[in-house]
C-alpha cells in the first residue's frame, strides 16, 4: 500500500473540482463512446472499413472511461493509492497498453486517409476489412509487447504509484537497460508515430488542393460530380481524423516532453501541480473524441440523431420523433385501408356481388369515404341502379 503521506498537499476544493471533472469526463466518454458503437453498429452507411479503426480509438477511450477514470476518482477523493501493490502494476499495464493503443490506431487511421484519398483505385481492390482487423491486431500486440515488460516489476522497468498524476505510471532506472527501454518505449510512443502522421497528412493536404484546383475546372458531367463529391467526402473524413489528431497530441505532448525532460535531467523541482493539470488533459480527451465525430462528420451526427430518437421513443420519454411520426402514418394507412375494405364488403348487396368482382383490380375498386356513404344512403332506399352509378363517384 501506498501511504497518503506521499500525496501532494492539495486543498480540499481542489481535490473536490479534480474529482468531480474525472467523473464528468468518465460520463462523457461512457456514454458518447457507446452511442458510437450503437450508431455504427444500426447504421450500414457507417460500416465501412476506415470506421474500423475509428471503433478500435472508441474502444481505447472506452476502456479508459470505464477503467482508468474511475480509479483515479477514487485515488484524487482519498487523497492515497488504496488498492493492493499487484493492482497498481495492473492498473497501469492497462493504462499504458490503451494509450500507446490509441497513438498508433490514430497514427493507422491516417495512413487509411492518406490510402484513400491519394490511390483511390487500389485502395478499393487492396483494402479489406480482413487486412484492416489484422492491423487493429497488429496494433494491440505490439502495444503490450511493449507495456508487459514492467508488468513484472524489474528491476530497470516498473509501474509505481505517482501522486503527481492520482495513478500508477511506468518508472524506469537512468542508466543500463533501464534507459534503453525508456528511450525506444518513448520512440515508439510519440515521435515515430507523429512522423507517420506528418508525412500522411502532407500529401493528403497535397492531394485537396489538387482536387481543389480541379473542382472550378469540372464540367457538368454527371459522372465527375459524382467523383467529385466522392473525393469531398473523403476529404472530410480526413479532416475529423486531422482534429481528433490535433486535439490528442495537444493533450499528449505536454505530459510526454515533461516526463522526457524529468526522465533524461533527473529533475524533481518540476510543479506537481503542472503534472496533474497535464493528466487531467490526457483524461480529457479521451471524452471530446464522440464528440469531435458529431460536429465535425455530418453522417456520424444524423447516425447519432437518429440513434438517440430509437432510444427515446423505446422508452417513451418523447412522442413527436420523426420515427415516431413514420410509423403513426404507417398504421394510419394500414388501418384505413383494413376499413374501407370490410365497409366495401358490408355495403355490396347480394345481386350486386358477380358485378363488384367483375370491376375488382381496377382503378376504382377502393371506395372512397364520399362513395360509401351514397352507396349506403342508396341502397337503404332499395334502388339498385343508384347504387351502381354511385360506386364511380370520386
Amino acid at each position: 500500500m501506498v501511504a497518503g503521506a506521499e500525496a501532494p498537499p492539495f486543498t480540499d476544493l481542489e481535490r473536490s473540482l479534480l474529482a468531480l471533472s474525472i467523473a464528468l469526463f468518465s460520463f462523457l466518454a461512457t456514454f458518447g463512446n457507446f452511442l458510437l458503437w450503437v450508431s455504427i453498429l444500426c447504421n450500414k452507411s457507417l460500416q465501412r472499413i476506415s470506421n474500423l479503426f475509428i471503433f478500435n480509438l472508441s474502444l481505447t477511450d472506452m476502456i479508459v472511461g470505464v477503467w482508468n477514470m474511475p480509479i483515479t476518482f477514487v485515488s484524487v477523493v482519498a487523497n492515497a493509492w488504496l488498492l493492493p501493490d499487484w493492482a497498481c502494476a495492473f492498473s497501469a499495464f492497462i493504462d499504458n497498453t490503451v494509450l500507446f493503443a490509441s497513438v498508433w490506431t490514430v497514427a493507422f487511421c491516417s495512413f487509411d486517409r492518406y490510402y484513400m484519398l491519394c490511390r483511390p483505385h487500389s485502395y478499393r481492390s487492396s483494402m479489406t476489412k480482413r487486412k484492416a482487423l489484422i492491423m487493429i491486431g497488429v496494433i494491440w500486440f505490439v502495444s503490450c509487447c511493449f507495456t508487459i515488460i514492467p508488468l513484472f516489476q524489474v528491476k530497470f522497468a516498473y509501474y509505481k504509484y505517482s501522486p503527481f498524476a492520482f495513478s500508477c505510471g511506468l518508472n524506469c532506472d537512468d542508466k543500463g537497460w533501464g534507459f534503453v527501454y525508456c528511450t525506444v518505449y518513448t520512440i515508439f510512443f510519440v515521435p515515430l508515430p507523429l512522423g507517420f502522421i506528418v508525412f500522411f497528412y502532407f500529401h493528403i493536404f497535397r492531394v485537396s488542393q489538387r482536387h481543389g484546383k480541379k473542382a472550378t475546372n469540372i464540367s457538368n458531367n454527371k459522372k465527375d460530380c459524382k467523383k467529385q463529391s466522392r473525393q469531398q467526402n473523403n476529404l472530410r473524413a480526413a479532416l475529423m481524423i486531422l482534429i481528433i489528431i490535433g486535439m490528442m497530441m495537444s493533450c499528449l505532448l505536454p505530459i510526454s516532453i515533461l516526463g522526457m525532460f524529468s526522465f533524461i535531467t533527473g529533475s524533481t523541482a518540476i510543479s506537481f501541480k503542472i503534472f496533474v493539470a497535464f493528466h487531467w488533459l490526457l483524461l480529457f480527451n479521451n471524452a471530446v473524441n464522440p464528440i469531435i465525430y458529431g460536429l465535425v462528420n455530418p453522417v456520424f451526427r444524423k447516425a447519432y440523431k437518429n440513434t438517440l430518437e430509437r432510444f427515446l421513443l423505446h422508452v417513451g420519454c418523447t412522442t413527436k420523433t420523426p420515427v415516431q411520426k413514420t410509423l403513426h402514418s404507417r398504421t394510419v394507412d394500414a388501418n384505413s385501408k383494413s376499413t374501407s375494405s370490410l365497409d366495401e364488403v358490408m355495403t355490396v348487396q347480394p345481386g350486386d356481388r358477380k358485378k363488384k368482382k367483375k370491376k375488382r383490380g381496377g382503378p376504382n375498386t377502393q371506395l372512397s369515404v364520399v362513395s360509401l356513404i351514397s352507396t349506403h344512403t342508396a341502397t337503404s332506399g332499395g334502388s339498385t341502379s343508384n347504387l351502381r352509378s354511385s360506386s364511380h363517384v370520386r
